[in-house]
């Protein structure tokens, strides 16, 4: 009687050889890994760019509907509860921190994107319990030059006219400075967060975007000799 003979190429892995090709596949992984990674945090510098533009847009196209005024900045003070809608709320119709508060800002008709306001680095998931209602609203600040840092013109708007293309209008806000008293709006000198590459995102007043390094924010946002693109006041 014929024995059964297995078939050539019939036999399993062998320890060894399984061994071999999950080495093979850990060496690989750790060779793409990073790749992913930059690949995942360069997503993510576009679309934090992509913000800021759009959010300098906004105030750009509500000029063109408003005689070419800029919108309120949310700067705290009186005239931010009779004035008029700052460009991220309307103090006079909510400031919860929900999001629907932003319905209300004045560049929303032109925004109309939970996800604009927030660089992805940052969602609202992260954010702590007690986080202020700015800060849950927005990361990004417009430039209090806008009003003229407190200046003499009633919290009325400078128009766009008055300042130049390459001043900066919003910028990363630094966390800690988003407080009850310090909305959507700061002062340069008050801080910028560096979520990208050592850097952060700004948008100017014709709505092109740019990563800024922290050493050119502090040469400018801490500089004491007079104008520059961001002590822009006209």
């Amino acid at each position: 009687m014929r024995k059964n003979v297995p078939a050539i190429g019939a036999r399993g892995f062998t320890l060894l050889e399984m061994l071999v090709v999950i080495a093979i596949i850990l060496v690989l992984l750790m060779i793409m890994v990073p790749s992913f990674a930059s690949w995942r945090d360069r997503a993510f510098y576009v679309k934090c760019m992509s913000n800021v533009r759009q959010l300098a847009l906004g105030c750009i196209l509500f000029a063109g509907d408003h005689d070419g005024q800029l919108p309120y900045p949310n700067w705290n003070g009186p005239g931010e509860y009779t004035w008029a809608p700052g460009w991220a709320y309307d103090r006079n119709k909510a400031f919860s921190g929900d999001l629907n508060d932003l319905t209300y800002g004045a560049v929303w008709p032109f925004i109309k994107d939970f996800t604009v306001y927030r660089c992805p680095t940052d969602p609202r998931e992260k954010l702590p319990p007690d986080a202020c209602a700015a800060l849950k609203l927005s990361d990004y600040v417009m430039n209090g030059a806008v009003i003229g840092y407190n200046g003499g013109l009633s919290f009325r708007s400078y128009p766009l006219s008055m300042f130049k293309g390459g001043d900066v209008l919003f910028w990363e806000g630094a966390a800690d400075q988003f407080t009850a008293g310090n909305d959507c709006s700061q002062f340069p000198n008050e801080g910028m967060e560096f979520r990208h590459r050592g850097g952060g995102m700004v948008a100017c007043f014709d709505a092109h975007g740019e990563w800024m390094s922290s050493s050119d924010y502090y040469r400018l946002a801490f500089s004491s000799s007079g104008r520059n693109r961001f002590w822009c006041e006209p």
